[in-house]
């Protein structure tokens, strides 16, 4: 039995021991009951344990067949941008290199990553992976993988997004759209008005329910994978409602706090629990007139009869729910409010669930997810008004291609809806499929067929819910056909069809039938005589269709071409928040020649990139350039409609792609100040931002910190250097005098000239003396600063920043015992809970099974409160990045400094327990920001993420 906890690391060696032996099961008591598994060329699924090492057992039989195990060379590295642990798996010369990362869950492996180890360098055992922090990689037909280091989303054991208030909601629903998440919503615990907010933005339906097993209310984020929407050009009214209309009176927003508690009288508080109907009456006081919850009110001779509460945001309105006291009242009230909401110029009244009937009755049509987020990222952004163009349901479309046709069937089983399918079905529509006993010969009866199975599937327990679909053509006359996979099992779908509409569809065993996966497609294109692109077929193409994007270049002109359902993915926003240059590589890919990596660089380890193949290129040149003052522009919806637009491109070649490296030369992103007069010009890098922002200080007030240590600061001389080999010198320069809290700004200077240029600039703290051992030094970039790695009897390394790296470690190497001062900035800093109880997860499981075995007759109800003291805890462990810790301790000794009229707080706490006499110590200072919802006291308990600072020796200034 598993008994003892495993490290990450002593995971990593149990799956690399699996490898080594070909035998994974020897993981089978370390992996979660459901595992996220991100394979290498494929998009993420959900796994069953079992299920997972079938699968690795499978490999493993076809390598004992073509790799000896000889051969192998496994070994743990480490991710040298990332800090964290892989495994990197070498099958031999010429054979494959692989390299493997792991999540853990509660001592369990919960989310397993194959990664491409070709665009990686071993660089003394350790990995650069810029690729493993791309926010998106596109190979070629649209599928990626997400490997988001810094802001991964969390999973449940069960595979549910656990939704936390720094993900971003929009790029939730992105990662959603993209993977075939099965589930209907993402949980979440907390129920903070503003973290509820932003998912309301971005179209989540919030609802709740109470949990009995752990005792807790849990916050339901709902997508819905089809949507029930009411257009208001299909507004049904019966004659009767239409009769008594005039009898009633509707009120807008009257009588808010009323609605909600007959809604809850009416239909109970199974999802309107009461911390939501908190946070829901919370977010109401705020009155915001843009998007908040409002309330129909329905009156008859004065009294209250029906009435309906939801969210409205610019100009769409989401129902939650509604009630009726009497008979019609109810169909009034929601004709009266459709009426309301086309004449003050809504686009469209979401109901949400396409359930009960009543929806449909009144017109409303389901829609699936991909197109309601569509809908919504369009209209919830617009003001309504009376006037405003109306949406409405797209009608029938005639003349479809089938492509187009196999591509509304996808989308039936991708998203359990069968009401766009049903238009495109003729009236002795015929199916036939090995699993059915006799040959469904009517429309209507596989609609009824149909609507069961879908039911049956999304409502199974994942990942038997999960359908991996892919159109592919027929190898001979290039027909379209549907490849699906449930699991282990595949089905190949066969259609039949006849002026835009299926005639039958055929289920068929995929092995008995001779299919390809990407159908070259030819397309024109044209220009004006500058270059630029005029007219092109590709939306019109099956390339377009399929999902692949397109890239044309002419003279200096770029233009990206993307189909219409990108239009919803990250591109727009990263681009307009984020990116300033496109480096574009071309080489080959897996042996294909042609290939183009188009890099959408911002300076950070996560660029956006897309990875095209030949035939999604239309590009003649060849001739490297750097610095190349052209365009790149990018479209989603014809020539008309411009996505976006950047200035800089850069064109260079490479052997192999991916490339992923930043250019040959700096791309400059500086932000240049003038500060004082006659000084000269200042220009100040931004290398420090979080830290800095960690003062919780405005843009301004920085700029005013700057400028007054550059007026007022004084010279630092025990760090002042001048380097042998130019003559530059390098300057601190302090502000202000007093210890504690201070900045820093490092300026260059040169022989002869008169002019400070500010290299860097950052928080100064100062620390606290503790003897250790220099593992080894990371300078950046500037050469300047850097990480010194330090090395703790018995412990892991750890990171500090050095602030004087350039002066203060030059002469010290690896294995150097050295005293270094020590200081934290806080992160994130609050009072942590001195007892934990647990109640669930493998640990509460494993002592539960040790209990029963021990006591003889007792049951679970016997097992006693499994409590864990944090009062003593002590906890210093690595985050994200180089720097960062997750810290748990005691607060020893507490002051408070001033800095720039803010009151910092100073506190002493023990980070690390070598032994009973031997400790590390260090100052952690707390921002005011960060002092307004927390007050340290002296001998409580502290926890939070800090960014640790090192020196060693004090400045001049402390």
């Amino acid at each position: 039995m598993n008994n003892a906890i495993k490290t990450d690391i002593e995971l990593l060696e149990l799956y690399a021991e699996a490898y080594q032996k070909r035998d994974a099961s020897i993981l089978e008591e370390y992996l979660a009951p459901v595992v996220f598994y991100f394979p290498r060329t494929d998009v993420p699924q959900l796994i069953e344990k079992n299920s997972f090492i079938a699968l690795l057992n499978g490999k493993f039989d076809k390598q004992n067949v073509s790799i000896p195990v000889a051969n192998m060379e496994i070994k743990i590295v480490l991710n040298e941008t990332t800090g964290a642990d892989n495994i990197h798996i070498d099958f031999g010369k010429g054979i494959e290199k692989i390299l493997i990362s792991i999540d853990t869950n509660d001592n369990l492996i919960s989310q397993i990553n194959i990664l491409e180890n070709k665009p990686y360098k071993l660089i003394d055992k350790k990995i650069l992976l810029r690729k493993d922090r791309c926010k998106k990689y596109i190979i070629s037909n649209n599928k990626f993988a997400y490997f988001q280091k810094s802001k991964r989303l969390s999973y449940l054991d069960s595979g549910e997004i656990f939704i936390l208030p720094e993900n971003d909601p929009h790029e939730v629903i992105n990662i959603i759209l993209n993977t075939n998440y099965p589930y209907e919503s993402c949980l979440s615990d907390n129920f903070d008005i503003d973290f509820i907010r932003k998912l309301l933005r971005e179209g989540f339906l919030i609802m709740s329910r109470f949990i009995p097993a752990i005792n807790k209310f849990i916050l339901e984020a709902s997508h819905h994978l089809s949507r029930s929407v009411l257009f208001f050009d299909h507004v049904h009214i019966t004659k009767t409602v239409k009769r008594i209309m005039g009898r009633y009176e509707l009120r807008f927003d009257d009588n808010f706090n009323v609605v909600i508690a007959k809604c809850v009288e009416k239909h109970g508080n199974d999802w309107l629990t009461v911390p939501l109907i908190k946070a829901i009456k919370a977010i109401k006081e705020q009155n915001t007139n843009d998007e908040n919850f409002v309330s129909f009110s329905l009156y008859r001779n004065g009294n209250l009869v029906a009435g309906d509460f939801g969210y409205k945001k610019g100009r769409v309105y989401t129902s939650y729910s509604g009630f009726y006291d009497e008979n019609n009242a109810g169909s009034v009230q929601i004709a009266l409010t459709a009426q309301y909401l086309k004449n003050s110029g809504y686009a469209f009244w979401d109901f949400g669930m396409p359930m009960p009937a009543y929806k449909s009755i009144l017109g409303a049509r389901v829609v699936n997810m991909e197109s309601f987020i569509e809908l919504w990222r369009k209209y919830s952004i617009q003001t309504p008004k009376p006037g405003l163009e109306m949406p409405h349901y797209p009608e029938l479309k005639q003349g479809l291609s089938d492509f187009e046709l196999m591509t509304i069937f996808k989308n039936t089983y991708r998203y359990f809806y069968i009401s766009d399918l049903k238009d495109y079905l003729v009236d002795d529509f015929h199916y036939a499929s090995q699993h059915v006993f006799d040959e469904i010969k009517s429309k209507q009866e596989y609609l009824k067929y149909l609507s069961g199975k879908l039911n049956t599937i999304k409502h199974s327990t994942p990942p038997s819910n999960i359908l991996k679909m892919e159109i592919v053509y027929d190898t001979y006359s290039n027909a379209p056909y549907l490849l699906m996979k449930q699991g282990k099992d595949e089905a190949l779908f066969i259609p039949k069809t006849k002026d835009g509409r299926f005639e039958r569809i055929d289920l068929c065993m995929p092995q008995l039938y001779n299919y390809r996966r990407v159908k070259p497609c030819a397309i024109t294109n044209k220009f004006d005589k500058d270059g630029c692109l005029t007219g092109t077929n590709y939306w019109e193409s099956e390339l377009c269709g399929m999902g692949h994007y397109y890239l044309v270049c002419h003279k200096d002109s770029f233009s990206l071409l993307i189909p219409h359902n990108a239009k919803n993915s990250l591109l727009k926003e990263l681009f307009e928040q984020f990116c300033f240059s496109v480096i574009i590589t071309k080489g080959n890919y897996n042996g294909k020649p042609n290939c183009f990596e188009l890099m959408f660089e911002d300076n950070s380890d996560e660029p956006y990139t897309i990875l095209l193949e030949q035939e999604q290129v239309d590009c003649s040149i060849s001739k490297p350039v750097y610095g190349w003052n052209s365009h790149f522009c990018i479209y989603s919806d014809g020539l008309e409609e411009e996505t976006v637009y950047i200035k800089n491109v850069y064109f260079r070649t490479a052997d192999t792609l991916p490339c992923m490296l930043p250019p040959e030369e700096p791309l400059e992103i500086n932000t240049k100040l003038t500060l004082g007069s006659g000084s000269g010009t200042l220009e100040h890098f931004e290398a420090h931002g979080d830290h800095l922002g960690a003062f919780g200080a405005s843009d301004d007030e920085l700029l005013e910190i700057l400028q007054e240590c550059i007026k007022s600061g004084t010279f630092d001389k025990s760090n002042c250097y001048t380097f042998k080999e130019t003559d530059k010198s390098i300057v601190p320069r302090i502000y202000p005098k007093t210890a504690g809290v201070q900045v820093c700004a490092l300026e260059f200077t040169e022989r002869g000239e008169k002019t400070l240029t500010v290299e860097s600039f950052f928080p100064l703290l100062e620390g606290l003396k503790n003897d250790v051992v220099l593992a080894d030094r990371h300078p950046w970039k500037n050469k300047i600063e850097g990480e010194i790695e330090i090395n703790i009897p018995g412990r892991e390394n750890y990171s500090f920043f050095a602030p004087f790296y350039y002066n203060n470690f030059s002469n010290y190497a690896a294995g150097d015992k050295i005293e270094v001062y020590l200081a934290g900035l806080a992160y994130s800093a609050e009072q942590p809970v001195t007892e934990l109880e647990i109640n669930e997860g493998h640990f509460y499981t494993t002592q539960l099974k040790k209990f029963l075995r021990e006591n003889t007759g007792k049951t679970k109800k016997d097992f006693p409160p499994l409590m864990i003291q944090m009062d003593n805890l002590i906890m210093f462990t690595p985050s994200k990045y180089y720097s960062e810790f997750e810290y748990f301790g005691k607060i020893i000794e507490l002051e408070y400094i001033n800095f720039m009229n803010k009151k910092f707080a100073k506190i002493k706490i023990c980070i690390l327990r070598i032994d009973d006499e031997d400790k590390m110590f260090i100052n952690l200072y707390i921002s005011p920001n960060l002092l307004q919802n927390y007050t340290p006291k002296i001998g409580g308990n502290i926890h939070g993420i800090l960014w640790l600072t090192g020196y060693t020796k004090t400045t001049e200034a402390i």
